[in-house]
């Protein structure tokens, strides 16, 4: 991965991160196709999308789900897309006890 630029490491909104990563000793990026000699193009796009640095430019879990990679071990009958979970019942959660009846109660009653 190399060392970030110092405008990616100043993005980085915890502080103690940021002085960890600038603590870091220089180190040019490394081209994974010499790391990993003989990998395929699309295990190296895939390499390169999930090391960046850049939340912003770093691929997701969903988009890396349905990677070129990793056509042969997709199963379209067996997924769904991310359905954007509501919070709004926990929110009367008193305590953790209470979060946990809730959870429970939305894992098996539902």
């Amino acid at each position: 991965m190399g060392k970030p630029s110092e405008v990616v490491v100043a993005s980085i909104l915890d502080k103690d991160t940021q002085g960890f990563v600038r603590g870091l000793p220089e180190m040019p990026r490394q081209p994974l196709e010499r790391l990993i000699p003989g990998a395929s193009i699309e295990l190296i796009d895939l390499l390169n999308s999930t090391f960046e640095y850049e939340r912003k430019a770093r691929i997701t879990a969903h988009q890396a789900l349905r990677h070129a990679y990793l056509k042969g071990y997709q199963s379209h009958l067996h997924e769904t897309q991310p359905v954007h979970f509501d919070w709004t019942l926990f929110q009367s959660a008193k305590n953790a006890d209470a979060w946990k009846g809730l959870v429970l109660s939305e894992l098996f009653l539902n």
